[in-house]
């Protein structure tokens, strides 16, 4: 996990929204936000 993943999953956490939820809002697959949050997809 990246800076910026990590940072993305604590702002997720703390605004209580799931994996799903923000990938729902935000227009993006489930497993890229996934990716991101790893580090291992390029944001």
């Amino acid at each position: 996990m990246n800076a910026f993943g990590k940072a993305i999953k604590v702002k997720r956490v703390e605004i209580g929204l799931t994996q799903e939820d923000l990938a729902e809002q935000s227009g993006l697959a489930r497993s890229f936000v996934s990716g991101v949050e790893r580090g291992e997809a390029k944001a």
